[in-house]
């Protein structure tokens, strides 16, 4: 029996079109909109610094657990950017600077002391005086390659200058005033099967300094890097 039979309107097909046409896209699309809505309250928090921060109480966790010494900012923070292939070279690298820069004190203090003794017993000084004047200025005549702060940022100016050139013996003083370890390597990178064979500063914590003798490099233009940074790139030249 139908509705008209009955005494019931007929439903119009038009309506039942129109509901699905217009209901379904908009129950489709409030249903996304939750969906987003509860992902940007779990995970909205996340930003720029969330892994480092996690990486930090992971590290704290495991220092407490193990009953670890506390690590230092300036030296967590120097290794966090070291590739783990280098951290040992980083390592065995401090102890010869500090090595090295108590024998040069002494070297100092012994010569110092020598100038007093000949000057009170009467001996003539003149010529010994004038070369240890003379010394600190050739040092500080020699050529300065600097790795200039910042250059650890990728994109950023790195060494200063890019393209150095020197004659055949000079003694380039590598000045590190960045805050991060660097190395000044022959090559073009650490795949480069010549990389480190001609000239390599090795680890240069931040702030320090080493010296490169081209007394061994041969004559002609060599392209060096950084082994921990390997986007920092130059070229040094010896005539």
């Amino acid at each position: 029996m139908s509705n008209n039979e009955k005494g019931l309107p007929e439903k119009s097909p038009d309506k039942l079109k129109k509901i699905k046409d217009y209901g379904i896209p908009i129950g489709v699309m409030a249903l996304s909109l939750v969906i987003i809505y509860i992902l940007w309250a779990s995970f909205g928090y996340i930003g720029p610094s969330f892994s480092n921060q996690v990486l930090s109480n992971q590290q704290e966790t495991l220092r407490e657990k193990y009953n670890l010494p506390p690590v230092e900012g300036e030296d967590s923070s120097d290794t966090s950017e070291v590739p783990p292939s280098l951290r040992e070279v980083l390592d065995s690298n401090r102890a010869p600077t500090s090595t090295s820069q108590s024998s040069q004190a002494t070297t100092t203090t012994q010569s110092s002391t020598n100038t007093t003794i000949s000057e009170s017993s009467g001996n003539v000084t003149s010529g010994s005086t004038q070369e240890a004047q003379s010394t600190p200025a050739a040092a500080s005549e020699g050529v300065t390659l600097t790795i200039l702060e910042g250059s650890s940022i990728q994109g950023s100016p790195d060494y200063d200058p890019d393209a150095l050139t020197v004659k055949k013996g000079d003694k380039i003083l590598v000045d590190n005033v960045d805050t991060m370890p660097h190395t000044v390597t022959n090559g073009e990178s650490g795949s480069d099967p010549n990389s480190g064979k001609l000239f390599d500063t090795s680890i240069i914590n931040g702030g320090d300094s080493a010296e490169l003798d081209t007394s061994t490099i041969d004559a002609g233009t060599h392209p060096y890097y950084c082994m921990v940074h390997p986007y920092m790139t130059g070229s040094l030249t010896v005539e």
